[in-house]
């Protein structure tokens, strides 16, 4: 048996975003990656309608289709499951959906830029439809510390990078459940920093105190190093690395335990000279790297 809707089992590793959680906000992951939604209209293409949902909330995991999930994830996705390992909600890097799979008020349309137009469409019904940007780890959750119900959502942004090195930007929308019991999007695309060379790596790892999160951005031998308390999210330090990271469409990892980092990637396409890794120890304390390394 196959996956609907997925290329292979490196896609999967890479698309998963996982934050370092100790419960069950990871034990839902959700493929999509046709734009084949409506399976009576679509005929023979029938099997391809509808999402692959892998389940790890049994042992071992089970896989299924789901016809009700529409949102595609061209490459760039983030899911977070409540408590008890259901899907609270999850995002493509254009838009949010809650657990009823529609979008969740005043998520429909997030990360705007003149590039969102380019991964939409109109539907048959006159709905606007994305595909997804196409960048690993371009999108993530996060729970607001100390703030019951209450979540940070962080996009990657490219429209300056187009043109401009190194410029890069990582967004953020905040998101809250409402008097009706409803999560809305209270504030979005406010920019947390527009200078990264790294695309993606928006993946975060719990301080040492329990609470509060580590978050990595990078440029070329820069690391900004974002915590993310009840406040928000803000930038704690900037680490310069004993080298130089070369471009890399790949993505970062922190260990279970939060004490080490990895950052793997590809910065020169169809070769096998063109993958780099950058490892390091971590000090979750900190949020130091502690003797990074780099290999080619």
């Amino acid at each position: 048996m196959i996956i609907k809707k997925t290329t292979s089992t490196l896609f999967i590793l890479s698309f998963l975003i996982k934050l370092g959680f100790t419960q069950k906000e990871d034990h839902k992951w959700l493929f999509n990656w046709t734009t084949i939604d409506d399976c009576e209209v679509n005929g023979s293409w029938g099997e391809f309608c509808g999402a692959s949902v892998l389940d790890f909330n049994t042992l071992p995991p089970t896989f299924y289709r789901d016809l009700d999930i529409e949102l595609d994830f061209m490459e760039c996705g983030a899911i977070i499951c409540d408590d008890e390992g259901e899907f609270l909600f999850y995002c493509n890097g254009q838009a949010i959906y809650g657990s009823d799979h529609q979008p969740l008020i005043n998520g429909e349309q997030v990360n705007y830029s003149a590039f969102w137009d380019s991964f939409s469409w109109e539907d048959s019904n006159g709905d606007t439809q994305t595909s997804g940007f196409r960048f690993i780890q371009g999108a993530g959750f996060v729970p607001l510390p100390e703030h019951e119900d209450e979540y940070l959502a962080f996009t990657l942004n490219f429209q300056n990078a187009v043109n401009t090195p190194n410029s890069y930007e990582v967004w953020q929308s905040k998101i809250n459940l409402n008097s009706n019991e409803k999560y809305q999007v209270i504030s979005k695309d406010s920019v947390i920093i527009d200078h990264i060379g790294e695309p993606g790596n928006i993946h975060a790892c719990k301080h040492g105190n329990g609470r509060d999160w580590w978050m990595l951005q990078f440029t070329e031998d820069t690391v900004f190093t974002f915590m993310i308390n009840k406040e928000g999210i803000n930038l704690n330090h900037i680490q310069i690395l004993p080298f130089r990271l070369r471009a890399s469409g790949g993505q970062s990892k922190f260990s279970p335990q939060g004490d080490k980092f990895a950052l793997y990637g590809r910065a020169v396409m169809n070769s096998q000279t063109g993958m780099d890794l950058f490892y390091s120890d971590f000090d979750r304390c900190s949020g130091a790297l502690i003797d990074p390394k780099y290999t080619r």
